[in-house]
Order: C-alpha cells, then structure tokens, then sequence
C-alpha cells in the first residue's frame, strides 16, 4: 500500500491541503473543500 510509504503520504498530504490554489492558479476549477477532504479519509484508511 502507497500509503505506507512516508515519501508519498507527505506528497499527498501537501497536495491535497494545497490542490485548490494550486487548481486556480492555473485557471482549473476547484473541488470543494469536502471532496478534497474525503480524498485524504479515503488514501490514509486505504
């Protein structure tokens, strides 16, 4: 499991607590503030 790996639970901790500036920066439309949250639920559970 990915989420085991402490390289890529940090990458994805960092992306997703900062994927809606980053999302507008570059002109995308953000999720909302819940479905990044349930992202996160869904990889630290597995």
């Amino acid at each position: 499991m990915q989420q085991r790996q402490p390289k890529v639970k940090k990458f994805v901790d960092f992306y997703l607590a900062n994927a809606p500036t980053f999302v507008s920066q570059v002109g995308y439309i953000p999720l909302s503030t819940e479905v990044y949250h349930l992202d996160s639920v869904q990889f630290h559970q597995g």
